[in-house]
């Protein structure tokens, strides 16, 4: 299970495109920390797609 998102990056002339791959690792939404309702809604429609998955 893999997961991407872009994100703007100021340091840089563009954008960011970060891929993260879940494969093989346990992880709970209290391993996460969100900055924003939105983040909290992508954590728990990423966790939720894992449990499918598993």
């Amino acid at each position: 299970m893999s997961y991407s998102g872009i994100f703007p990056h100021h340091r840089a002339d563009g954008d960011v495109l970060r891929t993260k791959s879940l494969h093989g690792i346990r992880i709970t939404a209290d391993d996460v920390v969100v900055a924003s309702d939105h983040g909290r809604e992508l954590l728990d429609y990423a966790l939720a797609d894992l449990s499918r998955a598993a």
